[in-house]
């Protein structure tokens, strides 16, 4: 059984799940003592929650503990607090592979669904993971990874 392991570069996520809602409160409830007018006061909340959502895209969808038998793949997410969801092997259509900002990201897919995100970013043995889907998985070759398909893909779907 392959497990997927977190870089210590994680925990930098956990303080801004926490830290952002907690400046997003005491913002609201400081708000005319924190701004002279409505309009920067909104447009600051507007962006934290906009922060706040981020983070938690980035926990659902890449934070992921992966578990991979012989015969299934188990993905929860929230850094492995979330529910577990269960995949067959032979039900998968296969892994696609992208490269962003010098890190690497291997997605596997299910009919149109990304079903998980595998980075090199979170992940300290993404290559054990690279290597079982090249073995286990049909490769579906490259994908060309922007923003707006990043955003696209956390908000259709799930």
């Amino acid at each position: 059984m392959i497990k997927t392991r977190f870089r210590y570069n994680i925990i930098l996520v956990v303080p801004l799940f926490v830290g952002i809602p907690i400046v997003l409160v005491t913002t609201l409830f400081n708000f005319s003592s924190t701004f002279g007018s409505l309009g920067p006061g909104i447009f600051t909340l507007i962006l934290l929650f906009i922060a706040w959502l981020f983070v938690i895209v980035e926990l659902r969808d890449k934070a992921i503990v992966l578990y991979i038998t012989s015969n299934n793949l188990q993905v929860r997410r929230y850094l492995g607090f979330g529910k577990n969801e269960k995949f067959d092997l032979k039900d998968l259509d296969g892994f696609q592979k992208s490269a962003t900002k010098g890190y690497n990201y291997i997605y596997i897919i299910s009919g149109t669904i990304r079903i998980a995100k595998i980075s090199s970013f979170y992940h300290s043995n993404f290559n054990e993971i690279l290597q079982f889907s090249v073995k286990y998985l049909n490769d579906l070759g490259n994908v060309h990874t922007t923003i707006s398909s990043e955003i696209k893909d956390a908000f259709i779907n799930k």
